[in-house]
């Protein structure tokens, strides 16, 4: 969910419950600390650490680190000048107590359960554990839901800058209102979901093997499908409100541009198996053929350049954040290119959608990454 609608939740419900204006100040920040981690993705593009993650919904997305931060953040807003400034444009003398901290806390965790909602989750448990827990229910940005946070939110700043206070029965009703919005569109998405994952995926797949996952897309009735299987991966969309499938691409795991020097059966190859297969074949490597000697030792140097290529940060990183990942590789003059893809990402939004967004990718946005011997670098 956005940091709008983060924050006006906390600051109805707060209302709603009548905590005092200090109270009511920790459960919002609180509630917007985790999305904090704006003034730190930063130093992931400098210092791209996989076991920091250094992104959005990454380490501040977490039970330790979100708290951490709130209470940093209150911290800086308790003690001058930040005391001072924080009184002089809400009125309120601002102070660390054990009830403050526990207001934030749960302002913390109610953050980490709506975004849990969202497509690819958050890290809750980290630095304990770094799986991305995520119910895969709400798209990134719900737009009804973002809509009606920032109509709320302007109608508040509003009676800030006017210097009116909101009224019990006021606060009531915009509660009342974004919380219904919340509940439709979990109830459209809760319903959406259970009728795609009820789907007969052998009417979609036809002979097709493989296991099936289920995300968000950009349309409140639309899913996309995504089969998984050893080569490759196959895409589709999927309307409720019409009840169709439409497929929308296949996506082999590893692609092998052709000229790279490779026969067919040499790019069919699984480079996760490669080392076995040279393994059992190092004996019999006399009765091969020069061209299968040449097409084997072109595998094995193509498992080493994927082997550097992946142990980069960045794409360490890229794939814990992306829904499922496929490789393009070419050898270029000796050296080897490859481009780290999300197939779910690579879905473009529908016609409505603006023309920019159409042209991008939705959730990430591909790498690329050049193998030279034993070096490997992002480009």
């Amino acid at each position: 969910m956005d940091f709008i609608s983060h924050a006006v939740l906390a600051y109805l419900l707060g209302g709603f419950i009548r905590l005092d204006k200090k109270l009511l100040a920790a459960f919002v920040i609180g509630g917007i600390a985790p999305d904090l981690d704006v003034f730190i993705v930063w130093l992931g593009q400098i210092f791209p650490s996989p076991d920091l993650l250094l992104v959005h919904r990454g380490i501040i997305h977490s039970l330790i680190f979100g708290f951490i931060i709130a209470m940093a953040a209150m911290l800086l807003i308790s003690r001058p000048p930040g005391k001072d400034i924080f009184r002089r444009w809400t009125g309120i003398e601002f102070g660390l107590s054990w009830p403050v901290a526990a207001l934030a806390l749960a302002g913390v965790i109610m953050h980490l359960f709506l975004d849990y909602l969202i497509t690819k989750g958050v890290p809750l448990l980290f630095p304990l554990d770094t799986a991305r827990n995520s119910a895969e229910l709400l798209f990134h940005y719900e737009f009804i839901i973002s809509a009606c946070g920032i109509g709320i939110a302007l109608w508040l700043l509003k009676g800030f800058f006017e210097k009116k206070s909101v009224s019990k029965k006021t606060n009531n009703k915009f509660l009342a209102v974004f919380l219904i919005v919340l509940l439709v569109i979990g109830g459209f998405r809760v319903g959406g979901k259970e009728t795609a994952l009820a789907l007969d995926y052998g009417d979609i797949a036809g002979e097709l093997v493989g296991d099936f996952e289920v995300f968000p897309d950009w349309g409140l009735f639309e899913w996309i499908i995504l089969c998984k299987n050893e080569s490759s991966f196959q895409v589709y969309r999927y309307n409720v409100l019409n009840n169709e499938t439409s497929y929308l691409g296949s996506y082999p795991r590893l692609y092998i541009e052709v000229g790279s020097g490779y026969s067919a059966s040499t790019s069919d190859l699984n480079c996760s198996h490669l080392e076995d297969d040279a393994d059992e074949d190092a004996d019999s490597e006399v009765s091969m053929s020069s061209d299968e000697v040449s097409d084997l030792g072109k595998a094995l140097d193509l498992q080493k350049a994927l082997h550097l290529a992946d142990s980069l940060p960045k794409i360490v990183l890229f794939r814990w954040r992306a829904c499922a990942v496929a490789v393009n590789a070419c050898e270029d003059n000796g050296s080897w290119l490859f481009e780290y893809y999300d197939p779910v990402a690579v879905v473009k939004a529908p016609a409505w959608m603006p023309q920019m967004a159409k042209q991008s990718p939705k959730r990430s946005h591909p790498l690329k990454v050049r193998v030279e011997g034993d070096q490997a670098y992002i480009i």
